[in-house]
């Protein structure tokens, strides 16, 4: 350090002898050097393994700086020695050794939580790859979190390094430290780091450069998006007024356009549009376009104004800001919002964000509808009111024909079979989100259900719903060998999509059961409700770490319920009846230790008898009891009985069912047992 603070580690020979899970040991101070630790702006030292700032005294300090830079930070204590307060936060370990935390001036704090970029560096520089990049840490704006880590390398990297940079930071220290982007040096507009004389890294003037850069890209991301949606809304528009079209939102953008008009009027109709919006285009480059995708893409290449002046324009643009922020750069305006991913407290916060922006209320289920972004923004377009966003309809009304699905981890591989994960009873896909980075990059996929949000929300049956899932894995593997689990109704549905595949002719390896019994129809149970089962207890708060819990939403409430109901119908059909082939397919059941599913019919009974009793606005609820008793069976719960029991193999895990994704440690564990059954039917 320049200011001359001398200390020193000894030999090691590893950096890892240095490096204390996120903290770096800088050693003990040398003979006739003083270090103390003291809480941050005062002269008090801390105790022992207590944060606080690095102070320094010995005959190696500089006197002061030229004209008195900085002055207040030198002082002299009552014995007349002279220190120096670094400005460096560390800690003195139970070893006496002196642990670097970071700088207080580049402490990141994201969403309330503070994050050392020192910390992450570390962790980077154990890994030869990443250290030959010497990354630096800074912080970056961003409009829900306040402030965000981006890593900047001295090298340009490809996607599939910055994945596995962030990846090795979620595994080794978790989310919250994950750089939202990693950015070459080059793209700053340097050839290296900017350095003191010294050779030390400038992190100010490197966090300048970045939150210039972060915000540019930023903001031209909004733009893009903003133009791809508005293009597309407008052609869509006007091949619907062209060809008689009622809706135009109806048109798929990969569809021949031959679909959509008489092929005798076809070409009269490309050159009108041609004429009226792609005049920088050449007519037989347009003509020769078959969808309108391909009619974008000859505008966005042929440098031509994508966007017109339009209503809404700022509110637009603040909502695909949120959106921006929330999923980054690449969003399909065909995708829905609802498959976003943004959870209920991220969206309050949005919401607040585009009304100070606007002065618009937008309404609070605008983030969890069947709706795409590019109709978002067409109705917007269209209308000067935005007001006509607040009567927007929650469902869709046909049935759905293919379901929601997410590459959560990994990376997919020829000849590899990927992990499907089907949802739980509310048809969240992100709630396989929390599981850790698996071995070898295994790319796993978690599907989201089709019927959220849907008029038909309510009838499906496991079968509808497994051949639905079934289309959607096919698209992302056309051909197995094929993984498949699920959590809870997930692995019910799971095994039924297991059955639909081998009467297709594919091969299942195996099925992850994360916790479910073999279900068995009781025509005699009562009809389960809502308020039914919010009284058993079946809707637990969603615990986020450093956050506070939040509700389920209503309509995930209402998707497990037709999951209660489809699976109280639901009677599988054993394996070997799917088709004649030998191959066994195998089932890893993860049982949670605590909980009774099997005691549900019961439990319904006594709400049922507290519902009447107290009233349908009632608070009170049934024992939990059956959501914490201890399992009394660990075997194979019946599923023996689909597919024989020696193709059943149970591990067991000490907590309740709602753990098993929800609470950090019981996710790390069951996501070692998952790793298990995968490394025994993959070798």
């Amino acid at each position: 350090m320049t200011e001359g603070i001398v200390v020193s580690t000894g030999p090691v020979e590893r950096l890892d002898e240095a490096v204390c899970g996120r903290d770096v040991a800088i050693g003990r101070p040398l003979s006739g050097a003083s270090v103390r630790i003291c809480a941050k702006g005062s002269r008090v030292p801390v105790a022992v393994r207590v944060v606080g700032e690095v102070h320094f005294s010995g005959p190696s300090l500089i006197d002061g700086y030229i004209g008195n830079r900085d002055d207040e930070k030198f002082y002299t204590d009552e014995d007349e020695q002279r220190w120096f307060c670094t400005g460096d936060k560390a800690v003195v370990g139970e070893d006496g050794r002196l642990y670097l935390v970071g700088r207080y001036n580049d402490t990141i704090i994201r969403g309330g939580e503070n994050i050392e970029p020192s910390a992450i560096e570390a962790v980077l520089g154990q890994t030869a790859e990443f250290h030959v990049l010497e990354p630096q840490i800074v912080r970056a704006p961003d409009q829900v979190a306040g402030e965000v880590p981006v890593a900047v390398v001295r090298t340009d990297v490809d996607e599939q390094m910055a994945r596995q940079l962030k990846d090795t930071i979620r595994t080794k220290m978790g989310a919250l430290f994950v750089p939202a982007g990693v950015v070459p040096v080059s793209a700053l507009g340097l050839d290296d780091y900017p350095r003191t004389l010294a050779g030390k890294v400038q992190k100010s003037k490197l966090t300048e450069l970045v939150e210039a850069y972060w915000t540019a890209q930023k903001s031209q991301a909004r733009s893009r998006l903003c133009s791809r949606a508005m293009l597309e809304s407008r052609l869509k528009q006007a091949w619907a007024q062209a060809s008689g079209l009622n809706d135009a939102t109806m048109m798929d953008v990969n569809v021949n356009l031959a679909g959509y008009a008489d092929v005798r009027l076809l070409e009269s109709i490309k050159t009108q549009i041609w004429k009226d919006m792609a005049s920088n285009v050449t007519l037989s480059d347009w003509l020769a376009a078959d969808t309108v995708a391909e009619e974008m893409e000859a505008i966005e290449a042929s440098g031509q104004e994508a966007l017109a002046s339009h209503p809404n324009a700022q509110l637009i643009d603040s909502l695909l800001t949120a959106i921006a922020s929330a999923k980054g750069e690449n969003i399909d305006p065909t995708m829905r919002m609802i498959d976003l991913g943004i959870d209920s407290i991220t969206s309050i916060a949005q919401l607040n964000q585009i009304r100070q922006e606007t002065g618009v209320s937008l309404p609070s289920s605008l983030f969890f509808t069947p709706h795409t972004i590019g109709e978002l923004i067409e109705r917007l377009q269209s209308s000067t009111d935005p007001a006509n966003l607040l009567d927007i309809d929650s469902t869709t009304q046909e049935t759905p024909r293919e379901c929601f699905s997410t590459l959560i981890q990994g990376t997919p591989k020829p000849g590899v079979p990927a992990l499907f994960m089907t949802p739980p009873g509310s048809g969240y896909a992100f709630s396989y989100e929390p599981l850790p980075k698996f071995a070898n990059d295994l790319a796993i996929y978690a599907l989201g259900s089709p019927f959220l949000m849907t008029k038909s929300a309510a009838t499906w049956t496991v079968e509808e719903a497994a051949a639905l899932y079934v289309q959607t894995i096919r698209q992302l593997q056309p051909e197995g060998p094929y993984l498949l689990g699920g959590w809870s109704m997930g692995a019910i549905l799971a095994y039924e999509e297991a059955y639909q595949l081998r009467q297709q002719g594919q091969q299942v390896v195996g099925i992850i059961n994360l916790d479910m019994p073999l279900p068995r129809p009781d025509p005699h149970v009562l009809e389960p409700t809502v308020k039914l089962l919010e009284i058993v207890g079946f809707y637990p708060a969603i615990r986020r770490a450093g956050k506070p819990d939040m509700e389920i939403p209503s309509y995930r409430r209402q998707h497990s319920l037709a999951s209660v109901r489809a699976k109280l119908k639901y009677s599988p059909r054993p394996m070997h009846t799917a088709s004649d082939d030998p191959t066994p397919v195998r089932i890893f059941v993860i049982w949670a230790g605590h909980g009774d599913p099997d005691r549900l019919p019961a439990v319904l009974v006594e709400a049922d008898e507290v519902l009447r009793r107290c009233g349908p606005d009632t608070q009170a609820r049934t024992s939990q009891e059956w959501l914490q008793t201890p399992r009394e069976s660990m075997g194979p719960g019946g599923w023996a009985e689909m597919v024989g029991e020696e193709n059943v193999e149970c591990r067991v895990i000490e907590h309740a069912h709602h753990d098993t994704l929800m609470d950090p440690e019981v996710v790390e564990y069951t996501a070692r047992l998952m790793q298990v059954a995968v490394d025994k039917w993959l070798s």
